[in-house]
């Protein structure tokens, strides 16, 4: 599903956050969180464009918050 938001070009930054922090706010304070943690520092590495950096760190900050007990 992130891959897929990123990589679409007509969508605004505010329009891709808004999506993630809705789809987001279904993962729970538990190892759901730490696992996404996980999978999108994993990301950076393969990240190619700022565009792509700004919708990681969104997603990790976002991520991360939920995650914090």
């Amino acid at each position: 599903m992130l891959s897929a938001l990123a990589a679409e070009p007509g969508l605004p930054p505010a329009g891709f956050q808004a999506i993630m922090r809705t789809l987001l706010g279904y993962i729970g304070r538990d190892r759901q969180a730490d696992a996404l943690v996980d999978k999108l520092l994993a990301r950076f590495e393969g990240a190619a464009a700022p565009p792509q950096w700004r919708n990681l760190a969104f997603c990790l900050a976002q991520a991360r918050a939920r995650a914090r007990p």
